[in-house]
């Protein structure tokens, strides 16, 4: 018996909430097209392969940065500090001016980098997936620059809400 509208909601939400138990880091994928900056937050980042370096983003298939993703060829991925959820929530938000008074770098390609990431890598697309309501991105890591500090601490996210590695 198919399922109705609001079987399907509920079942959606439920989806949601059930993969909300998988804590995860964050992200915010970056990049630049037609002169224009395009950023999202994402927690759907993973590495897929050491040889290749390979990573693997999954952003809204709608989404301005998907597209510009698409347009430019490359993208930088910021793996997001403790004390950055400001920049998490920022780039979560779309229809925002994300980059109004945010002061940024560049990748060794040009792309726009964010400033205290824990980890920025610079990609080239190796491949791009229809992914139901995400395109699924590899990307092949073309450079790489990670914090040294041991006491550095990623931003967590889990059952909606942001949290922090517990210190020993």
């Amino acid at each position: 018996m198919p399922s109705t509208r609001a079987e399907s909601a509920d079942s959606r939400l439920r989806f949601r909430r059930s993969l909300g138990l998988y804590a995860s880091g964050l992200t915010v994928i970056t990049t630049e097209a037609g002169g224009d900056r395009f950023g999202a937050t994402c927690q759907a980042f993973h590495s897929a392969s050491l040889d290749p370096p390979l990573v693997s983003v999954a952003l809204s298939a709608g989404s301005g940065t998907v597209a510009a993703i698409r347009l430019a060829g490359r993208f930088a991925v910021h793996v997001l500090a403790i004390d950055q959820e400001h920049l998490s929530r920022r780039f979560g938000h779309p229809g925002t001016d994300r980059w109004r008074g945010l002061i940024t770098d560049r990748t060794p390609a040009g792309l726009p980098r964010l400033p205290g990431a824990l980890l920025t890598l610079d990609c080239s697309v190796a491949a791009d997936h229809p992914a139901g309501d995400h395109a699924l991105l590899l990307g092949r890591v073309d450079w790489l620059d990670a914090t040294e500090s041991v006491e550095a601490r990623p931003l967590l996210f889990h059952r909606g809400d942001y949290h922090s590695l517990a210190t020993r």
